[in-house]
C-alpha cells in the first residue's frame, strides 16, 4: 500500500480543531493536477468534424523532395586553369637552337632538337637537347601533326623552368634584329621586353645585356663578307724588259 504525505498549514489546523471549520484533507501529489470543475466542458484533441490542416513538411517528404538532386553552386565549380596544370604544352621554334635549327620547347621545362622525320614525312622525332661528353639524354618526344606524345625514357637530368622562356626570348630578338636591321640592339631588346613578352614573366627571361649581345653577334654573322683588298697598281713593281726586246717588241720599228 502506498503511503503519501499530507501536509495542512497550521491556521487550518487551528480551525479545525476548535470545531470553527471543517478539514479538508487532499493528497500532495493529486493537487498538482488539473481537475476541471462540473460545469466546465473538456474540448476533445481530434473532434470528428474538425479539418485537419496540411503539413508543409510531411507533404515535402512524401513527394520525395528529399530524393531529388539539387543544383550545384556555380561558385564552386572547379577552374579550366587548375585542371590544366599537368598539361605539358610545346611549341617549335624554328631558329631556336645555337646554330639556327629547329628546336622544340616544353611548358615542363625541357628542350628537344630534331632528331630525325619519317620517310613518309607525317611524324618527327625529338631528342632532349641536353646532349654531352658527360651526359647524353635519352628521352625523346614524338610528334605526329599538332600532337605530341613523350617517350618512355626518363630524362637524367632536373627540368629547367627557365628555359622555355628564354629559348623562346632569344629566338624572338634574333628574328627581330633580323628584320630590323636599322635598329640598334638596344632598342630591339628594349622592345621585346618591354611589349612582347608579359609582364609576369620578365624574372625568367635573360638579363639585358647578355640579349643585347645576342642580338649584336647574330647581326655581325648575316653581314656579308668584305671580299679581300686587291693590291693597288700604283704599288706594284715590274721588272725593266731588257733593251733588245723593248725595241724590238710588236708594233715598234727598229732603231739602227
Amino acid at each position: 500500500m502506498t503511503s503519501y504525505k499530507i501536509r495542512i498549514s497550521l491556521q487550518r489546523y487551528d480551525i479545525a480543531k476548535y470545531g470553527i471549520k471543517d478539514l479538508n484533507w487532499f493528497c500532495r501529489p493529486c493537487e498538482m493536477r488539473y481537475w476541471p470543475e462540473h460545469d466546465e466542458r473538456v474540448v476533445s484533441d481530434n473532434p470528428a468534424n474538425s479539418v485537419v490542416p496540411a503539413d508543409p513538411l510531411n507533404e515535402a517528404f512524401v513527394t520525395g523532395h528529399c530524393c531529388e538532386p539539387e543544383p550545384l553552386d556555380s561558385s564552386l565549380e572547379s577552374d579550366d586553369s587548375t585542371s590544366n596544370d599537368d598539361v605539358i604544352r610545346y611549341r617549335i621554334l624554328e631558329k631556336g637552337s645555337k646554330r639556327g635549327g629547329r628546336l622544340l620547347v616544353a611548358s615542363n621545362g625541357y628542350t628537344y632538337g630534331s632528331k630525325s622525320q619519317r620517310n613518309n614525312k607525317s611524324s618527327t622525332l625529338w631528342r632532349c637537347s641536353v646532349r654531352s661528353a658527360k651526359l647524353q639524354c635519352p628521352a625523346t618526344v614524338s610528334q605526329r601533326g599538332h600532337y605530341f606524345q613523350p617517350g618512355t625514357r626518363p630524362h637524367g637530368h632536373p627540368a629547367d623552368p627557365r628555359q622555355p622562356i628564354y629559348k623562346e626570348v632569344v629566338a624572338l630578338v634574333k628574328e627581330q634584329i633580323e628584320s630590323n636591321r636599322h635598329s640598334t640592339a638596344s632598342a630591339v631588346v628594349t622592345d621585346i621586353l618591354t611589349t612582347l613578352l608579359p609582364e609576369e614573366q620578365h624574372f625568367l627571361a635573360p638579363k639585358f645585356d647578355l640579349l643585347k649581345r645576342i642580338a649584336n653577334r647574330h647581326r655581325a654573322g648575316k653581314r656579308p663578307r668584305v671580299p679581300a683588298a686587291t693590291p693597288n697598281a700604283t704599288s706594284v713593281c715590274y721588272s725593266p724588259l731588257p733593251l733588245s726586246r723593248q725595241l724590238t717588241g710588236r708594233g715598234d720599228h727598229n732603231v739602227e
